[in-house]
């Protein structure tokens, strides 16, 4: 499970003052400040990073986006760097599909052609961006 870490001081006593999952009443005095996402288990659950993950991308497509572009003093690296994702998966999806959406325009034998080659590239795109996201895990486990 992943629960997010609120550290709010620079100071020596960081470490004492940082809620570790722990649910507290009372609000905090500014809600823009950083947190750390600490990892408890280090075979989480699909569901969990699924929906860490949608809601991460999710953000890169519209949240993110639109603080940049109004100036928002808020804004940092971090929703920059992620947003580096969306034209990463546009042009994923240019890829597996110009030769597919192509093919109408060429004679039979071309065509099927065509297709061919765009399910190739389909696969292989899928499949780069299954080993991308698989590797993470190869190199986190041994390390943990």
């Amino acid at each position: 499970m992943v629960y997010s870490v609120g550290v709010q001081s620079k100071g020596i006593n960081a470490y004492s003052n940082a809620s570790f999952g722990k649910k507290e009443n009372k609000k905090s005095e500014c809600e823009n400040h950083d947190h750390v996402l600490v990892d408890r288990n280090v075979f989480e659950s699909i569901g969990t990073s699924a929906k860490v993950q949608s809601n991460k991308l999710k953000n890169a497509f519209v949240t993110y986006p639109i603080k940049g572009l109004k100036g928002s003093k808020n804004a940092n690296f971090y929703e920059f760097l992620t947003m580096g994702n969306v034209p990463y998966l546009i042009g994923s999806g240019m890829m597996m599909a110009v030769f597919s959406l192509a093919s109408k325009f060429f004679d039979t034998p071309a065509a099927k052609s065509s297709i061919k080659l765009g399910k190739k590239m389909s696969i292989g795109v899928l499949a780069y961006g299954l080993m991308k996201n698989f590797s993470k895990k190869f190199i986190q486990t041994p390390l943990k």
